[in-house]
C-alpha cells in the first residue's frame, strides 16, 4: 500500500474515532474534566491510533529519521501524534506539564517528551499530542505507551518500533478505547407545550451539556459504555422527575422527557424617602402578565420595606409605590422573573406654591422684601410684595417646614410665620405690620469735651405719645430706648448747677439716632470773712484760692475777700495764712462748686516750742519723747534730726522734759522751764549714754505666745535692700521650728530667723526664710548652739547669698538673688516682732539683737569669721537691749525709713488682734551663765558643752586630735586658737601659728570640729618627733548642709610658717555642685610653688584627705583610698611638721577639719 494510501486511510479511521466522542445534538456539548485522559485506539484493538508528525504515516515507526531527512532539523528525532479525550491544559499549564514514556518486552522505560498539544481542528473535544521519540528506542517491536497530566494517568496503548508485534501484554483490564456511539434525547414540556432553553446535563463516565430547542428537544451522543443520568435545570422551571438514570447497554434513549412547572419567587424591596430613610405605610401595588391575574396590594412596614410572595416564574412584572402629598414614585419593571428580586424605590418631592399679603395699620404694603427660608434651599428665596401687598413663592419642595419672613421696613417691622411640611399650595399667608422701635443716645460733653456724667434728659414725640427720662453715664453717655418709630422727638437736656444746654429735635424717627450735646459753663463766686476769737476782723490774712488755677486776695479792713467769675463744676479749696496765727477750719469749701460760696475762717493767735536733742558727738538723737506740760500739755517724738516741735496758743509758762525707754540716756539739761512768747530756739538737749551696770537682766521667753512687738517697720510694696541681723541669745529645750526674729505673723516674712534640727546631734541649727513677691526661700546652717548654750547669732544677705553665723564663724549659705519683700499688714506682715509672734515663739533668752536694713556689714567679706561684739555699739536701724526691766523697750538705732521702733512687751494667748491684755508677758530674768554684758572688756567665757569624751588615738597613730572640746572662736575677746592635740603615740602636741599666742589665731574650734577664724592664707602645725620624715598625715573634712565643710587642706614637712608643704582641695568655678579639684605645692622662705593644681577628685570621695611623705622625696595624696596625685620632690623631704591648711579669704564657711591623724610610714 502506497504511502499516499495509508494517509487517506488513516484520515477516515480518524472521521471514525471523531464520532466515537461525546457530542450534543441540539447545542454545542460543553466537556467535563473526565476521571483520567484517555488514549485513543483503533476500534477493535489497543493499538494506538498514532502517525509519524511529519509524513502522516502509521506504525511501526523508527526512533530517528534518516541521516538525508531534513523534516526534523538537526537533531533528526521522530515525534509522533497521538490522539486523546478528557485532556486539556489548565491555565498557565505548559505541555511539559504533561509527562509521557513507554515501556518494551524487557520492561525498558523510554522517556517522551511531550513537544505540544492542542485541539483537533473540527473536533476541538479531541487534543492531538506531539511526542519527541527517544533516541534509544530500536528495533523493539511493541511498546505500552501512556500519559500523566496532575498525577492522573492514562491507559496505554500499543505502538511498534522498526516492526510490530511482540512487547508486552496488555495491561489488566485494558481494553480498545474506542467506544460504540449511544444516543440520548427526549423533550421538556410546560403544560404539554415545549419549554425550550432548559439546560440539559449527562453526567456519568462522560458529560455534557445542552439547550432544549423552541419546542423542548434536546439529544446527547455517548462514545464510552456506562451508567449515565440525564438532569434538566432552568431558573423558571421544576422539573418531574428531577432526573432519568440510564444505562447505556440498553442502547439509544431517545424518549427521555420530562414535565416542568414554573418555580415560585419573591419580589421585595424598600420604598424610600430622598433623604434615603425607609417609609411605612406607603401602598405598593403588583400587577403581572401571567393569564387571569389580578393586582396586588401591600403596605409597607417600618422602614419601608414591602413583599410579595409565590409568584411564578417566567412572567413580567410591574411593581408601583403610592406617591404621598410630599413624594411621587416612578414604577418599575421586571421583564421575565427568574429568581428572587429586590427593587427599591426613592421618592421624588413634589412641588408647591407659597404666596400671600402684606398690611400695616389698614395699608397694603407693596416694596417688601420677603424672605423664604428652609427646605432644601442654600440660600433664602427672595421676592418683593407687589400689586397690593401680593407677594408668591413658586416650584417650592414640598414635605419641609419653611419661615416666611417680611424684612422690616425703616417703620415696621413684621412677625415671621413658620409653615409645617409642605404638602398642598399655600395662599393665604398674612401679614400685619407694626411699629418698630428705636434708641436716640449721644454724648454730653462740657466746653472742653469732656464728658458730664448724670445729666438728665428728657426725650418725647411731639404728638405727646412718648416721653423718657434718662442719665448720662461716667463716660457722659445717654441712651432712650424703645421709641416709636415714625414719631419726631424733643430731645431736651436739663439745665444743671454747672451746665445749661440747648433743646434738639429729630425728624420722623425711621432708624437709631445720635444726638449729642455740648454744654455751656456756669460761673460762681467765693468768698467770706476772716474773725478773731473775740470777732474783730482781722485784715492781711493771705487767701489761696486753689484748684484748676490758683488765684489769691487779701482780706480787707473787714476781714473781706471774694473770688469771682470762677467756672461752676471744679474743686476749689481756699486756704489761708498769716504769720503768727492758726486757722479754725486751716482749709475751707474743698469742695465741688455748683453756685456761689460765702466761707469764712477764726483767726487764732499761735505759740511754736521747738529744739533737738543731741549726743555727745552733736548728732541728733531719734526717738526721743518729749513731755510738755503747762497751760497746755503734750507729748512728741524727735525726727531723724533730733528735732521737735509743739504749737501751743495759750501764751504761759511751760516746762519741759525729755525722755527714753529703759533709762539707757540721761539729759542735760534734764528739763527746762520757759514762757512761749519765746520759745522757738529752745537751747538743744544733750543725751549721754548710760553704761550698763551690774547685774544685768535678760529677757525670758517659755515658748508659749509671748513676744516684744515693736510695731510696723518693714514697708510694703517695695523691694528691701540687703540685712545683717544679729543676736545674743540661749536656746532653751525644745526650740526646734522656733524664732527669735520675725516679720509679722503671717505666712510669710520679710526675714524669719529662728531654730531648726541639726545635722550634729544634740545642736540646733539656725534657720529661717524670706518672701520673695511670689512664694519663700528658705535658708539654714550645718551648726549651731546646744540647748542652755549662750552665743551669738547673725543671718545676713549680700544680694547674692543668704549667709548663717554661730559664734562669728560663717555656718550656712543659701543663693538668692531677691526680689525680698514683706507680705504687708493685710497679711500678717510688716511688723517687727521678737521671741516670735502668736506662734512657733522661741523658748530661751535673748539679751540684744541689732539689725542692719538696707546695708550689710559683713558684705565686704560674708564667708570669713569676725568678731562679734559683747555688747552692740549704738547703730543700725534697729537696736534693742533687753539690760533693764521695762514693759517699753527703747529701740536705741538710728532708726529705720525715718522712725524708731520702741518696743512693747505683749502676751498674745488669745493672738495678735487681741493685742497684750490679760496675757503672760516675757520675763526680765538674771542669767549666770550669761556673758557679764555689764562689762565687756571681761565679759568671761562661755564653756560650750561637749558631745562627748575624746575618742581614742587609732591605733598605731603618731598624733591624733578629733578637735573634741570647747568652741574656741572670736566671741568675748577670745583669740580662737586649736590647743593641743589629744593623743597618740607622741603625746599631746602643742599646736603652733605664726601669730603669737595672746594674737588672734587662725583656727579656732567650733561644734568639735576645727574651722577657720583668719581670713587670709593659713596654716597650722604640730611637731609630729618623727626621726625619719616618713609619714601618712590624714584628716577629715565634713560636707554638711547650707555650703558648709566641703573642702579641707593639710600641711606637712613643716618647717616654720615659711616653709612647708600644703595640699587642699577646692570648688570648681565656686561651684559647690561640681566634682573638687586638688592642689599641691609648698612655700620655701615664703615663696609659693605649684606641683600641680586643678587635679580632678573622685566623684566617690567621701571625707579623708591623706598625704604620704617620705624622705626619699616621694608624695602620694589620697582621696580616702583612691590616689590621686603622686610626685617626688626632695624639698624639705626630711621635715616632719605636719598640721592644717588654709588656701585664701573667704573659706571661713567651705573648709573645715575633723579627725586629724600622723601615722608613720614604715
Amino acid at each position: 500500500m502506497s504511502e499516499l494510501s495509508l494517509r487517506l486511510r488513516f484520515r477516515y479511521c480518524l472521521q471514525a474515532c471523531i464520532l466515537l466522542s461525546i457530542i450534543a445534538c441540539a447545542e454545542p456539548s460543553v466537556m467535563a474534566a473526565p476521571p483520567k485522559p484517555i488514549l485513543i485506539s483503533r476500534p477493535a484493538s489497543t493499538r494506538a491510533l498514532a502517525l509519524e508528525a511529519t509524513t502522516l504515516v502509521t506504525e511501526p515507526f523508527a526512533s530517528t529519521a534518516p541521516a538525508t531527512s531534513i523534516l526534523y532539523g538537526s537533531d533528526k528525532r521522530t515525534r509522533l501524534l497521538f490522539y486523546a479525550v478528557n485532556l486539556a491544559l489548565q491555565p498557565g499549564d505548559l505541555p511539559a506539564s504533561i509527562s509521557a514514556g513507554a515501556e518494551d518486552a524487557s520492561h525498558r522505560q523510554y522517556l517522551m517528551i511531550v513537544e505540544d498539544i492542542r485541539p483537533l481542528a473540527g473536533q476541538e473535544w479531541i487534543s492531538q499530542i506531539t511526542l519527541r521519540v527517544d533516541e534509544e528506542i530500536g528495533d523493539v517491536g511493541d511498546v505500552l505507551v501512556g500519559i500523566n497530566y496532575q498525577g492522573v494517568g492514562s491507559n496505554r496503548v500499543r505502538v511498534g518500533f522498526g516492526h510490530t508485534g511482540g512487547g508486552l501484554p496488555d495491561d489488566a483490564g485494558a481494553v480498545p478505547t474506542p467506544a460504540q456511539l449511544y444516543k440520548v434525547s427526549g423533550r421538556a414540556t410546560l403544560d404539554g407545550i415545549g419549554a425550550s432553553g432548559v439546560l440539559m446535563s449527562l453526567n456519568g463516565v462522560q458529560t455534557a451539556t445542552a439547550l432544549t430547542d423552541s419546542n423542548g428537544n434536546y439529544s446527547f451522543l455517548a462514545t464510552v459504555g456506562g451508567t449515565y443520568t440525564v438532569i434538566p435545570s432552568s431558573q423558571l422551571y421544576n422539573f418531574a422527575p428531577q432526573q432519568v438514570i440510564l444505562d447505556s447497554t440498553a442502547g439509544d434513549q431517545t424518549s427521555v422527557g420530562f414535565s416542568a412547572a414554573r418555580k415560585p419567587y419573591t419580589i421585595s424591596g424598600q420604598v424610600k424617602a430622598d433623604q434615603g430613610a425607609g417609609m411605612e405605610g406607603v401602598n405598593v401595588t403588583l400587577t403581572s402578565s401571567a393569564p387571569n391575574s389580578s393586582p396586588k396590594t401591600i403596605v409597607t412596614s417600618s422602614g419601608g420595606a414591602f413583599s410579595f410572595t409565590d409568584l411564578p416564574a417566567a412572567y413580567n412584572y410591574t411593581i408601583a409605590a403610592a406617591s404621598t402629598n410630599v413624594l411621587d414614585f416612578a414604577p418599575q419593571t421586571i421583564s421575565v422573573l427568574d429568581k428572587n428580586s429586590s427593587v427599591s424605590f426613592t421618592g421624588t418631592r413634589r412641588h408647591y406654591a407659597i404666596s400671600g399679603q402684606i398690611n400695616a395699620e389698614g395699608n397694603q404694603l407693596d416694596g417688601v422684601t420677603v424672605n423664604l427660608t428652609g427646605g432644601n434651599n442654600l440660600n433664602p428665596l427672595t421676592t418683593v410684595t407687589s400689586g397690593g401687598g401680593r407677594f408668591s413663592f413658586n416650584n417650592v419642595t414640598a414635605g419641609f417646614s419653611y419661615t416666611i419672613a417680611p424684612s422690616p421696613t425703616s417703620f415696621y417691622a413684621f412677625a415671621p410665620q413658620v409653615l409645617g411640611s409642605l404638602t398642598s399650595d399655600q395662599t393665604t399667608a398674612a401679614f400685619e405690620g407694626t411699629l418698630r422701635s428705636y434708641t436716640i443716645s449721644g454724648l454730653i460733653t462740657d466746653e472742653n469735651n469732656s464728658p458730664l456724667s448724670n445729666i438728665a434728659i428728657q426725650v418725647s414725640s411731639t404728638n405727646g405719645y412718648v416721653s423718657n427720662l434718662v442719665l448720662t453715664d461716667t463716660s457722659g453717655r445717654y441712651k432712650s430706648e424703645s421709641l416709636t418709630a415714625s414719631y419726631s422727638y424733643i430731645v431736651a437736656p436739663y439745665d444743671t448747677l454747672t451746665h445749661s444746654f440747648t433743646t434738639r429735635t429729630t425728624g420722623s424717627l425711621g432708624a437709631d439716632q445720635s444726638v449729642n450735646f455740648s454744654g455751656v459753663r456756669r460761673h460762681y463766686r467765693i468768698s467770706g470773712t476772716i474773725k478773731d476769737r473775740s470777732q474783730q476782723n482781722v485784715a492781711g490774712v493771705s487767701v489761696t484760692l486753689s484748684g484748676p488755677f490758683q488765684r489769691f486776695a487779701m482780706t480787707d479792713a473787714n476781714g473781706f475777700y471774694v473770688f469771682t467769675d470762677l467756672p461752676a463744676g471744679d474743686n476749689y479749696q481756699i486756704g489761708v495764712e498769716k504769720t503768727g496765727y492758726m486757722f479754725d477750719p486751716p482749709v475751707q469749701f474743698d469742695g465741688f462748686l455748683a453756685g456761689d460760696v460765702q466761707t469764712d475762717f477764726t483767726a487764732i493767735r499761735i505759740y511754736k516750742i521747738a529744739g533737738r536733742v543731741i549726743d555727745n558727738n552733736g548728732r541728733g538723737l531719734i526717738g526721743v519723747t518729749m513731755n510738755l506740760s503747762g497751760p497746755e500739755s503734750g507729748k512728741t517724738v524727735t525726727d531723724s534730726n533730733g528735732s521737735y516741735l509743739f504749737i501751743t496758743t495759750t501764751s504761759g509758762f511751760y516746762d519741759l522734759m525729755p525722755s527714753k525707754e529703759q533709762d539707757f540716756y540721761t539729759f542735760s539739761p534734764s528739763s527746762q522751764s520757759f514762757s512761749n512768747a519765746n520759745a522757738t530756739s529752745l537751747p538743744d538737749f544733750t543725751a549721754t549714754f548710760s553704761p550698763v551696770t551690774s547685774p544685768t537682766s535678760v529677757l525670758e521667753f517659755d515658748g508659749t505666745p509671748k513676744t516684744v512687738d515693736y510695731g510696723s517697720f518693714w514697708p510694703e510694696g517695695v523691694d528691701l535692700g540687703h540685712f545683717f541681723w544679729e543676736v545674743w541669745a540661749m536656746p532653751g529645750n525644745n526650740a526646734y521650728s522656733s524664732y527669735m526674729i520675725s516679720d509679722g505673723y503671717g505666712g510669710a516674712h520679710a526675714l524669719l530667723f529662728g531654730f531648726f534640727s541639726s545635722g550634729t546631734p544634740n545642736h540646733y541649727s539656725l534657720y529661717g526664710n524670706i518672701y520673695t513677691g511670689v512664694g519663700s526661700i528658705a535658708f539654714n546652717s550645718e551648726e549651731g548652739p546646744v540647748p542652755g548654750e549662750w552665743a551669738h547669732l547673725a543671718v545676713g544677705w549680700d544680694g547674692h547669698n543668704i549667709t548663717t553665723y554661730y559664734d562669728g564663724v560663717p555656718v550656712g549659705r543659701t543663693a538668692f538673688a531677691g526680689p525680698r519683700r514683706t507680705i504687708g499688714p493685710a497679711s500678717g506682715g510688716g511688723r517687727l516682732f521678737i521671741g516670735g509672734s502668736d506662734h512657733n515663739n522661741v523658748p530661751g533668752r535673748i539679751a540684744q539683737v541689732r539689725g542692719y536694713e538696707g546695708s550689710n556689714p559683713r558684705e565686704g567679706a560674708p564667708e570669713s569669721a569676725f568678731a562679734p561684739e559683747t555688747v552692740f555699739s549704738l547703730g543700725g536701724n534697729f537696736l534693742t537691749y533687753y539690760f533693764r526691766p521695762s514693759r517699753n523697750v527703747a529701740d536705741l538705732s538710728l532708726g529705720y525709713n525715718g522712725s524708731a521702733h520702741a518696743g512693747l512687751l505683749c502676751g498674745v494667748t488669745r493672738g495678735i488682734f487681741y493685742g497684750c491684755a490679760d496675757s503672760p508677758l516675757p520675763q526680765f530674768v538674771s542669767d549666770s551663765t550669761a556673758p557679764d554684758f555689764s562689762n565687756p572688756t571681761n565679759p568671761g567665757h562661755i564653756v560650750s558643752p561637749v558631745d562627748a569624751p575624746p575618742a581614742s588615738a587609732p591605733a598605731g597613730a603618731r598624733v591624733y586630735d578629733s578637735f573634741s572640746r570647747s568652741n574656741s572662736t572670736y566671741i568675748l575677746g577670745s583669740v580662737g586658737g586649736l590647743g593641743s592635740t589629744e593623743g597618740g603615740t607622741a603625746g599631746q602636741k602643742l599646736w603652733q601659728t605664726d601669730r603669737a599666742v595672746s594674737e588672734p589665731q587662725p583656727f579656732g574650734i567650733l561644734n568639735e570640729r576645727a574651722v577657720l577664724l583668719g581670713n587670709d592664707r593659713s596654716v597650722a602645725w604640730v611637731s609630729t618627733g618623727s626621726s625619719t620624715g616618713n609619714l601618712d598625715v590624714r584628716v577629715n573634712r565634713h560636707p554638711g548642709s547650707g555650703g558648709s565643710g566641703m573642702n579641707t587642706g593639710l600641711s606637712f614637712r613643716v618647717l616654720d610658717s615659711n616653709n612647708y608643704f600644703f595640699a587642699y582641695t577646692s570648688d570648681t568655678d565656686g561651684d559647690l555642685s561640681k566634682p573638687k579639684t586638688l592642689t599641691v605645692g609648698y612655700y620655701q622662705s615664703g615663696v609659693r610653688t605649684n606641683l600641680a593644681a586643678e587635679v580632678p577628685m573622685p566623684d566617690s570621695w567621701n571625707i579623708m584627705l591623706r598625704v604620704v611623705t617620705t624622705s626619699t622625696g616621694s608624695i602620694s595624696v589620697y582621696a580616702d583610698d583612691e590616689l590621686v596625685y603622686s610626685s617626688n620632690s626632695s624639698i624639705m623631704a626630711t621635715a616632719t611638721g605636719a598640721g592644717l591648711y588654709n588656701n585664701s579669704a573667704g573659706m571661713g564657711l567651705v573648709n573645715r577639719w575633723d579627725n586629724f591623724a600622723v601615722f608613720d610610714v614604715p
